[in-house]
């Protein structure tokens, strides 16, 4: 086989792959829940000028980067189809997308 071929590099697409739908969705739930709970949405506040989007963005960074490498170490998602990856990585984004959306939030906050 080919040295740049394989399952190794195989996993790591998946592993990115499933790290950036944590990070979209992570990102998409937190900012939901701050625009419901005023304590959960000056919790995030790390820097004013930017409010509670900044707690919400560096939160969200760290956990893909934790999935990301923790799901890299362990290599063994290599017989995974990337169809089905990319699936969840689209429909994950379309929730998040939903769960920032002012109209569809007010929804659940009036």
């Amino acid at each position: 086989m080919d040295e740049g071929t394989g399952p190794r590099n195989a996993s790591a697409a998946v592993a990115a792959m499933v790290a950036a739908s944590v990070t979209i969705l992570s990102l998409g739930i937190m900012s939901f829940i701050g625009e419901i709970s005023e304590p959960v949405k000056e919790f995030f506040v790390f820097y004013d000028r930017v409010g509670s989007l900044s707690g919400h963005a560096v939160v969200a960074y760290a956990l893909g980067l934790a999935v990301f490498f923790a799901l890299f170490r362990v290599r063994r998602l290599g017989g995974q189809s990337l169809v089905v990856w990319t699936t969840v990585l689209f429909s994950s984004t379309a929730l998040a997308a939903l769960l920032i959306f002012t109209p569809f939030v007010k929804l659940f906050v009036e």
